[in-house]
């Protein structure tokens, strides 16, 4: 089975049982007009940046060093890994 697409438009509800992980986000690749993709394969003319704040279910919901891919969309942060919050940090000129 294939990773979901589409995944990286945030969700509104948390799970009080899960953490949240933010992370910096830096890439070469064009900005997508799709919020949910955020990036295409293609390069960009100039680096992008964004930073994601992911929700990640409790330990015991999920096999522990694998990436709990929503089986659904919108994913369920009681039981997937589901972005809950994106902030575009480019700069533009």
């Amino acid at each position: 089975a294939s990773r979901p697409t589409n995944v990286l438009l945030p969700v509104a509800e948390t799970s009080p049982s899960a953490s949240k992980v933010e992370m910096l986000v830096a890439t070469t690749r064009s900005r997508s007009s799709n919020p949910a993709e955020m990036f295409t394969g293609e390069r960009g003319l100039a680096p992008s940046f964004a930073e994601i704040t992911v929700s990640i279910p409790p330990a015991s919901v999920r096999k522990v060093g694998e990436v709990a891919w929503p089986k659904k969309l919108p994913s369920n942060p009681a039981t997937d890994f589901a972005v809950v919050q994106t902030d575009d940090l480019t700069v533009q000129t």
